[in-house]
C-alpha cells in the first residue's frame, strides 16, 4: 500500500466516526487538529520504510524539532524540553536500526505511540488510534 491509500482509508473511517458522532454527542473544537493527528498516525507505521514519504521528513522534522526545543531551553531553562529531545533523539536512533514491518508494524507500537496523545486530549487519542490502526488493518489485507 502506498501512503494515498492509507491516508484516503483513514479519512474514510474518520469521516464515519465523526458523523456518528455529531448525529449522538456532538464533537468538541479540537476536532480538526484531532484529525489531522490521526492523518499522520495513519503513515506513522511506515516510518520504519527507507522509501516511505513520511520517512523523507520524519527525519527532518525530528532534527528540527530538537534544535528548536534546545534553542527553547537555552531561554527557558525548562527541564521538560530535555526530557522531549531525549525522547527525540532516542526516537531517532530508533529509526536508523528498525527493519520495516517490525515493530512499527504491530499493536503494541500503536499502543505505544497513542498513550502520550492522551495528555493532548482523548479524542486525539482515540484517531491517532484509529489512524494508527487503519494502517496496520489496510496491510494485512
Amino acid at each position: 500500500m502506498n501512503y494515498k491509500s492509507h491516508l484516503v482509508f483513514y479519512f474514510f473511517l474518520s469521516s464515519v466516526i465523526v458523523s456518528i458522532l455529531c448525529f449522538y454527542s456532538g464533537i468538541t473544537h479540537n476536532i480538526l487538529i484531532s484529525l489531522v493527528v490521526g492523518g499522520v498516525y495513519s503513515l506513522l507505521p511506515d516510518c520504519d520504510s527507507r522509501n516511505s514519504k513520511i520517512n523523507k521528513y520524519s527525519n527532518r522534522i525530528l532534527l528540527a524539532s530538537l534544535f528548536v526545543l534546545l534553542l527553547l531551553y537555552i531561554y527557558i531553562k525548562d527541564d521538560n524540553i530535555i526530557y522531549v529531545c531525549m525522547v527525540l533523539t532516542l526516537f531517532l536512533f530508533f529509526l536508523q536500526v528498525v527493519k520495516h514491518r517490525g515493530f512499527l508494524h504491530s499493536v503494541t507500537a500503536m499502543l505505544v505511540f497513542t498513550v502520550p496523545l492522551l495528555f493532548v486530549s482523548l479524542e486525539t487519542a482515540f484517531f491517532g488510534m484509529v489512524g494508527y490502526g487503519s494502517h496496520l488493518l489496510l496491510d494485512k489485507i
